[in-house]
């Protein structure tokens, strides 16, 4: 029986900007899950230099809907997968602006 470990990184898949809101809609895949079912997704986001910002989201849900954003900002984001060990390390920041909006 292998051993239990905490998930590997989850992948981001797919990213929408949604102009008419405006809005930030952000699509992950987990994949080894440490042999211990994820339980939870944590996703921070950042806007500029300013201190991540958690969200925690359960596990069957795969998307992030990030409301009210400001098309002048930089904003960063990361996902890590949490199961029954704890937090994995979280995905490669993704880093998203808006030029030319």
């Amino acid at each position: 029986v292998p051993g239990l470990a905490t998930p590997l990184p989850p992948t981001v898949i797919n990213f929408n900007v949604l102009t008419d809101t405006p809005a930030l809609n952000i699509t992950w895949r987990a994949w080894d899950d440490g042999n211990s079912p994820v339980t939870m997704f944590l996703l921070e986001y950042k806007v500029n230099d300013r201190n991540w910002k958690p969200q925690y989201i359960v596990s069957n849900i795969n998307y992030y809907v990030l409301h009210e954003i400001d098309f002048n900002e930089v904003y960063y984001f990361r996902i890590s997968a949490i199961n029954a060990v704890g937090k994995g390390k979280p995905s490669k920041v993704l880093k998203v602006t808006f030029e030319g909006k």
